[in-house]
């Protein structure tokens, strides 16, 4: 069984990973818009709109994965925190 300092540790890097993952959510979001703006932006009479649309396009969709797997990490950070916590108050 884990020492009851080793499980507050525990519970404490589980809260903070689930903060930072919540930041990087929030980044991913802005670039998310930020994307969606230079999209907008793109000049379509230039001779590489195309190429510069369906690059913005990949990157845009990279982003959005890595989003979703942020939120799969972040739900299993808060996953984690709540059976420490569970773990805590069977300790003696």
């Amino acid at each position: 069984m884990l020492a009851r300092s080793d499980l507050a540790w525990a519970q404490t890097a589980a809260a903070l990973a689930r903060h930072r993952l919540d930041e990087t959510a929030t980044q991913l979001d802005a670039a998310l818009r930020l994307l969606d703006r230079a999209a907008h932006a793109t000049d379509w009479q230039s001779p590489a709109a195309d190429s510069h649309h369906c690059d913005i396009a990949d990157l845009r969709g990279d982003v959005a994965r890595l989003r979703g797997r942020v939120d799969e990490l972040a739900d299993t950070a808060a996953g984690v925190g709540v059976l420490l916590a569970r773990l805590a108050e069977r300790q003696p």
